[in-house]
């Protein structure tokens, strides 16, 4: 009998959720927040104390789900209707939080200054991709929270803070267990940090083809450095070379003895940078495009290893998505040996196991939700995993997107035709082909058109190449969720 994980998981979170224990935690926290605001000296005084209590219902009640509460504190933001940046007070997820003193909520005039900040931080947040649904401000005392309707806020007026307001503060922190695809959510949740999942995931593959590489994966791995001109022999490049292994043998933990051991560790690295980007692509699409005679995402949670190989192999040949209905998105490349019977093992298994289970919690809110703004979801997320020193090497750097921008409407000015056509001979994971989507769905708004028409726009105008098998795989999957 197979396990659905993720339906059990969402059982343990309701009955969570609607225990005894956890009404009275969030009665407590209410009752203890509002008498420490009463005499608190400041508004740091007043965050101190609702972080702690908030972490103190995370830890007790939530921490057997690996659902915690961990903060931001005062991130930048670049606010809408101001030049310079804001800082919000607390954001976590999809949760912005601002933290008043009492008596700078005193008067009507004060309360809509406090309003006003946190919706401009609201939008600035969701103007840079970074999606924002919920909004509190407080004094510890009273409170007034920001929802969103339809791709609009709405918000409520001061109200007491009491338990119903907590309990709606934490649902949204925690979504449910669900959490927006963003840029910043996926590059702290797949970053190189010590205990990501794709890392762990590289140095897996790594000792696998170490240990037991067969001729086909060494025949993809030697097309593989010619395609990517890998060599020891450029004095040219003898400091970028020399500096890449370093951060090699950091990243791996690992003390390279061969020029090898250097190119198998950098093949690991990407092979599973390219498994979380497929399996990116196949969560939206088994969820844009349900079909229940097709499988879904969510049973590749349920599935042994070798069944989990065999799915990974449909994957990867991009069958899984053509069943979908979506032609040319993924294909067949160099980083698909993993999935070969000869190099599978449990290992292997496992590690793409944590990947599947940590991007099921992520949803798609962000569809067709609100003003449509294209954005390039794995930039940061690629320099997080890939190493400066790796990608320097390689001659691989990012335009920002504020020069992205420049450089197109500089462009637009001198083009006197309508319905230009733009191509990136060299698009990377896509920064200016979003720019270039927004300007597109700028110009049909303009005129009215609907939702298909923008679609055919786009697909017929915005166009990207690129030598690199890895930008071509981002990229790709990039634009599909920008058109979504």
């Amino acid at each position: 009998m197979k396990i659905d994980k993720n339906k059990f998981r969402k059982q343990q979170l309701e009955a969570v959720l609607n225990s005894d224990i956890y009404q009275k935690a969030i009665y407590d926290m209410a009752i203890a927040m509002n008498k420490d605001a009463k005499t608190a000296p400041n508004e740091k005084t007043i965050e101190t104390r609702f972080d702690q209590y908030l972490t103190l219902i995370f830890n007790q009640l939530f921490d057997h789900l690996d659902i915690s509460y961990y903060p931001t504190k005062e991130e930048a933001v670049d606010t809408v209707r101001a030049i310079s940046k804001g800082h919000a007070d607390t954001s976590i997820g999809n949760v912005v939080i601002e933290f008043k003193q009492p008596r700078t909520l005193s008067s009507d005039k004060d309360q809509l200054s406090a309003l006003n900040q946190i919706k401009n931080y609201l939008d600035g947040f969701n103007l840079k991709g970074n999606n924002k649904t919920f909004g509190m401000v407080t004094d510890g005392i009273k409170c007034a929270t920001f929802t969103q309707n339809g791709g609009k806020f709405e918000n409520t007026d001061f109200i007491p803070l009491g338990h119903l307001q907590i309990d709606q503060l934490i649902k949204n922190i925690i979504g449910l267990g669900q959490k927006d695809f963003t840029a910043d959510s996926l590059a702290d949740d797949f970053g190189g940090g010590k205990n990501s999942p794709s890392r762990k995931l590289a140095m897996v593959l790594f000792r696998s083809l170490q240990d037991t590489g067969t001729d086909k994966t060494r025949m993809l791995l030697t097309e593989w450095k010619h395609l990517f001109k890998l060599s020891h022999d450029d004095n040219s490049q003898q400091r970028a070379i020399i500096e890449r292994r370093k951060a090699l043998s950091k990243y791996f933990n690992n003390e390279f003895k061969t020029i090898d051991e250097e190119y198998n560790a950098l093949f690991s690295l990407q092979t599973s940078y390219a498994i979380l980007i497929k399996l990116i692509a196949f969560k939206v699409i088994s969820q844009v495009k349900y079909d229940d005679s097709l499988i879904q995402y969510e049973e590749l949670l349920n599935l042994d290893y070798q069944s989990l190989r065999l799915q990974m192999q449909e994957l990867e040949s991009g069958s899984i998505i053509r069943d979908y209905g979506i032609q040319n998105l993924l294909e067949g490349d160099f980083f698909s040996w993993y999935s070969s019977q000869e190099q599978w093992n449990e290992k292997i298994s496992n590690s793409i196991q944590e990947i599947i289970a940590k991007l099921n919690i992520y949803t798609i809110k962000f569809v067709n939700e609100g003003e449509y703004i294209a954005n390039d979801f794995f930039k940061k997320l690629y320099q997080s995993i890939i190493p400066y020193e790796v990608r320097h090497s390689l001659g691989e750097y990012y335009t920002p997107e504020w020069l992205a921008e420049h450089i197109v409407n500089e462009s637009l000015v001198h083009i006197q035709t309508a319905k230009w056509r733009a191509l990136d001979p060299t698009c990377g994971s896509g920064t200016f082909l979003t720019v270039l989507i927004n300007k597109i769905v700028e110009e049909c708004k303009e005129k009215g058109l609907d939702s298909a028409d923008i679609l055919r726009e786009i697909t017929t105008r915005v166009i990207g190449i690129d030598l690199n098998p890895l930008a071509v795989i981002t990229a790709r999957v990039n634009y599909f969720l920008n058109i979504t």
